[in-house]
C-alpha cells in the first residue's frame, strides 16, 4: 500500500511540476505584455484612421469663437471673485481690509487679462464694439464708485455709506451682464455649431469603432483565460503552501508544548497525563491509546485512553513482539479490518470494519510501546495527524527512557549492588525521617563472624556468596516495616522503626536461625553473626543510637559470637573481661550522613 501511495506521489508531482513550467510566472508576464501590446496598437490604429473626421471638425473650434468664449467665461469668474472680495474687505475690521483690498486689486488685474485676451480674438462688429465700450465705461464707473465706498467705509454717515455701496453693486451687475451678453450673443451659437460638426463625425466612425472594440475585447479574452488558468493554479499553490505552513507552525507550537510539559512531570506516571492531552489535541474525534511494555516487554498495559476512564484496552495485543508496528519498528496503516493485509488483532473487533493506524514508541532505540488509534473504515489518518502522532510518540519515548534511566540510577545509587539491600546513605536519610517525627526506634547492627578468615581460606568469591546469603535471609525475616541495610563490607544495619528492644530481639533470633537453615542448604561453608541491639534514646542522635548498637555488637563477639546482645546487656567499660581479644573501637563516625565505600 506504501508503494501505490509513493507512485501516486510521484505522478502527481511531475504533472505538478510540467504545469509549472508551462504556466510559471515569467512566461505569464511575457504573453500579458504581447496581449497589451498588441490590443494597444490596434486600438491606437483604429482611433487614428476613424478620428480623422472629428479631428478636422475639433480644429475648427480651435478658432476666435472658441478662445473669445473662454476668455470671458473666465473673465467674468473673476469679476465676481473681485466684487465678492471687495465687500469682503468692506464688512472686515481695519486692520485686515489692507491685505483684503490688495487681494482684490490682484484678481481685478486677471481679470482685466482676460479681458484683454478677449479683445484680441474678437470679431469686431458693430454691435459687439458698442458693448465692450459700454464696458469700459461701466468699469471706470466702478472704479470711482469703489473709491467712494472705501471713503466711507469708517464714516458715521449710514446712509452716504449704503448709497454709495448700492450703486457700487448695481454698476458691478451691469458689467456682469455687459459679458454675459457678449459671450450668448456672438459666441455660444458658433461654439454650438462646431459641436454639432464633431457629433455628426463622430456618428460616422461608431462603426468602426464598435467593430475595433469587438475585435479586441475576443483578443482580451483569450488572453484572459490563459492568464486566469495561471492565476488559479498559483492561487492553488499559494494555498497549498499556506495549509502546509499551518501546518508546520501547529506541529512546532504542539512540540513545544508537549517537550515543556513532559520536562516539568517527575514521574513516568505523571507523563501519562500530558500525553494523554496531546492524543486528544491530536485526534479529539477518535479512539486513542497509549500500550506501553512492562520492564521484561513480555506484556503491554494501557497506560493512556482517550475513551472513558478505566475503559479496557481496544487492541488485544499481548506483548512488543506480537504487535506489527511495534515489532518492525514502522508506522503501519490498516485500511479496513476486513482485508486480507488487515491486522491479527483488527480483525472481526467489534463485529464491523474499522480502520486503524499503529505508531510504534521506542525507548532507546527499542520499540516498547505503541499508539493505537481507530477510526472509520477505509480512513486512516491524513498526514497532518499521523506526523503529530509520531511526533507524540517519539517525545514520549524520549521522556519516559529518560525517567527510567534516571529511576535506575537513582536506584543503584541507593541500593546495595551485592546484597540488593539498602545502602549506608539510604538508610540513614530514612532514619532521618523518623528521627525528625520522634518515634521510637531500634538499631540492629549485626557482623558475620570470621569474615576475614572465611575470605582468606575459601576466597572472595565465596565471601561475596556468604554476604549474599545472608542479605537474603536478613530481608526475609525482618518485619515488613523494618528497614535492612548493608552498612559496610561484612556489617549489616537493620532500622525497626515502632519497636521495642524484646521485639527487636524477636527479630534478631529469628535472622539467627533462619541463617543456619539457609547455610545448610547452600553451597557456602557454615558461618554465623553477631547482633547487638540498642534502642533510641531521646535526645540522642541516630550516631549515637548506632555507637551503642555497635557497642553491643562487640560484646557479643567477645562473649562467644553467635548471639545477640542488647545494649542495656553491655558491662560498663572498665567492668567488661574480654574474652576474645581487646576490644575494638566502633568504626563509625558521628556524621549521619557518612557512608562506607564498600556499601556504597
Amino acid at each position: 500500500m506504501n508503494g501505490v501511495r509513493e507512485a501516486n506521489d510521484d505522478r502527481r508531482f511531475v504533472a505538478r511540476r510540467r504545469r509549472d513550467r508551462r504556466l510559471r510566472p515569467s512566461r505569464r508576464e511575457g504573453l500579458l505584455v504581447v496581449v497589451a501590446i498588441a490590443s494597444g496598437a490596434l486600438i491606437v490604429a483604429v482611433a487614428l484612421l476613424a478620428l480623422q473626421v472629428p479631428d478636422r471638425a475639433a480644429t475648427t473650434l480651435e478658432d476666435r469663437a472658441f478662445r473669445g468664449s473662454t476668455a470671458l467665461e473666465n473673465a467674468h469668474r473673476e469679476m465676481a471673485a473681485t466684487y465678492q472680495q471687495f465687500v469682503t474687505a468692506l464688512v472686515s475690521p481695519a486692520d485686515q481690509r489692507a491685505a483684503l483690498v490688495a487681494e482684490s486689486q490682484r484678481l481685478g488685474n486677471l481679470r482685466d487679462t482676460y479681458w484683454h485676451a478677449y479683445q484680441r480674438v474678437a470679431f469686431g462688429s458693430t454691435a459687439e464694439r458698442k458693448l465692450q465700450q459700454q464696458y469700459e465705461r461701466v468699469s471706470k464707473e466702478i472704479d470711482a464708485a469703489g473709491a467712494t465706498v472705501f471713503g466711507l467705509a469708517d464714516s458715521t454717515d449710514t446712509a452716504a455709506y449704503l448709497t454709495a455701496f448700492n450703486r457700487e453693486h448695481d454698476l458691478a451687475t451691469e458689467r456682469l451682464m455687459i459679458l454675459e451678453k457678449i459671450r450668448t450673443r456672438f459666441y455660444t451659437p458658433r461654439i454650438r455649431q462646431g459641436f454639432a460638426d464633431v457629433e455628426s463625425s463622430l456618428a460616422d466612425t461608431r462603426t468602426w469603432i464598435l467593430a475595433t472594440f469587438g475585435a479586441v475585447v475576443m483578443l482580451l479574452l483569450a488572453g484572459s483565460t490563459v492568464l486566469l488558468r495561471g492565476t488559479l493554479h498559483e492561487e492553488q499553490v499559494s494555498a497549498a503552501r499556506e495549509r502546509e505552513h499551518h501546518r508546520e507552525r501547529r506541529r512546532a507550537d504542539l512540540e513545544t508544548q508537549l517537550q515543556r510539559g513532559l520536562e516539568m512531570e517527575p514521574t513516568e506516571e505523571s507523563t501519562y497525563d500530558v500525553i494523554l492531552a496531546a492524543l486528544v489535541t491530536v485526534r479529539p474525534d477518535h479512539p486513542v491509546e497509549l500500550l506501553v511494555a512492562d520492564s521484561s516487554r513480555a506484556h503491554f498495559r494501557q497506560a493512556v485512553s482517550t475513551d472513558s476512564p478505566g475503559a479496557a484496552p481496544r487492541c488485544p495485543v499481548i506483548s512488543p513482539a506480537d504487535c506489527p508496528a511495534a515489532s518492525s519498528g514502522q508506522t503501519r496503516f490498516f485500511l479496513s479490518s476486513g482485508r486480507l493485509d488487515a491486522c491479527p488483532f483488527l480483525r472481526n473487533r467489534d463485529d464491523k470494519a474499522l480502520s486503524a493506524a499503529c505508531v510504534p514508541v521506542s525507548i532507546a532505540g527499542i520499540s516498547t510501546g505503541v499508539i493505537h488509534t481507530t477510526g472509520p473504515d477505509n480512513e486512516i489518518p491524513d498526514a497532518t495527524e499521523l506526523s503529530e502522532l509520531e511526533l507524540v510518540a517519539r517525545k514520549a519515548g524520549e521522556r519516559i527512557g529518560y525517567l527510567r534511566v534516571l529511576a535506575r540510577s537513582e536506584t543503584q545509587a541507593r541500593i546495595d549492588v551485592l546484597t540488593g539491600l539498602f545502602n549506608r546513605r539510604s538508610l540513614e536519610e530514612q532514619a532521618r525521617d523518623v528521627l525528625e517525627h520522634g518515634d521510637q526506634f531500634v538499631v540492629a547492627f549485626a557482623d558475620v563472624d570470621h569474615f576475614k578468615d572465611l575470605n582468606d581460606k575459601y576466597g572472595h568469591e565465596i565471601g561475596d556468596r556468604a554476604l549474599r546469603l545472608f542479605g537474603r535471609v536478613l530481608r526475609d525475616s525482618v518485619r515488613p516495616a523494618d528497614i535492612p541495610a548493608r552498612y559496610g563490607g561484612e556489617e549489616f544495619l537493620v532500622f525497626l522503626p515502632d519497636c521495642t528492644l524484646t521485639d527487636a530481639r524477636v527479630v534478631a533470633e529469628r535472622v539467627r536461625e533462619r541463617l543456619k537453615s539457609a547455610v545448610a542448604g547452600a553451597s557456602v561453608p557454615a558461618f554465623t553473626v553477631s547482633v547487638g541491639l540498642a534502642a533510641w534514646e531521646p535526645p540522642e542522635t541516630f550516631s549515637d543510637t548506632v555507637a551503642r548498637a555497635d557497642a553491643a555488637l562487640l560484646y557479643a563477639k567477645h562473649t562467644g559470637r553467635d548471639r545477640v546482645v542488647a545494649s542495656t546487656e553491655v558491662p560498663r567499660a572498665e567492668d567488661a573481661t574480654p574474652a576474645d581479644g581487646p576490644a575494638r573501637q566502633p568504626a563509625h563516625d558521628d556524621a549521619l550522613g557518612a557512608s562506607d565505600s564498600v556499601a556504597e
